[in-house]
């Protein structure tokens, strides 16, 4: 999620790829890291692949279109054989290699759902073939493969005990110059000037499932109050609580 505080600019993901503005934020890409140590390395579909840092772009990159299908088994072949192409004849030493899902499924239908079981199984079945693939070129002594997410998933309670925030006495929007909500368990606020006590003071304590830390009071185990990014006011929900703004959004 692409998001500007002080114009009220939100973008989705797919639509942050090209802004290089938004990744290249005083953090480097593993990628990056690497071709600046003098090695070759590719991105295909990882977020943040099309963006520059520092002017430096990754050596090879593929990047998915606005309203790609993350969930193309048939296509995830192919970009398996794209990377074991650029590792065998291009030399790469790394390649971030990026599938959307279980994600997707997770989102639209729920953690628990067959769907999602067996978006997992497609999952493990690529897995296997990756080892398989870098089997068959011989590669097993020499290529790592390492594997990563982003997040976990948890089934999300419906009912009257939902987090509106709209809902909670006090609270108004008006007081409100910038928010980062409807998007998951968490949430970012910026109260506009003069108001930040007012709206913490609010939300504090007003939901038995939501958290509310200012900035500078978020908890350590946490890592997430030392960036330029991070606003005034954090606010997280307990496993199975999504904070809504005005009404409640599909997640």
């Amino acid at each position: 999620m692409y998001f500007n505080a002080s114009n009220r600019d939100k973008q989705g993901y797919l639509a942050t790829q090209g802004i290089s503005s938004w990744w290249d934020n005083g953090t480097l890409p593993i990628w990056i890291t690497a071709q600046r140590q003098g090695l070759k390395t590719g991105s295909l579909f990882f977020p943040g692949g099309n963006a520059t840092y520092g002017g430096e772009n990754v050596n090879f990159k593929k990047v998915e279109g606005r309203l790609h299908n993350y969930g193309n088994e048939t296509e995830w072949v192919e970009n398996v054989e794209t990377v074991m192409k650029w590792f065998m004849e291009e030399d790469l030493d790394f390649v971030a290699l990026y599938f959307g899902e279980p994600d997707g499924v997770g989102h639209k239908f729920g953690p628990d759902s067959q769907q999602r079981k067996d978006m997992v199984a497609q999952v493990d079945r690529m897995v296997g073939h990756i080892r398989n693939r870098v089997k068959h070129h011989g590669m097993e002594s020499s290529l790592n493969i390492i594997i990563i997410a982003d997040h976990g998933m948890a089934t999300v309670q419906k009912g009257p005990e939902e987090i509106v925030l709209n809902n909670i006495p006090g609270f108004s929007f008006s007081d409100v110059q910038f928010h980062l909500v409807d998007y998951g368990p968490s949430g970012l606020i910026v109260p506009k000037e003069g108001r930040l006590d007012k709206v913490y003071e609010v939300l504090k304590g007003a939901h038995p499932k939501l958290h509310v830390y200012k900035k500078e009071d978020v908890p350590e185990r946490l890592h997430y109050s030392n960036h330029a990014r991070i606003t005034p006011l954090v606010l997280y929900g307990e496993p199975g609580y999504v904070i809504h703004s005005y009404a409640k959004v599909p997640i």
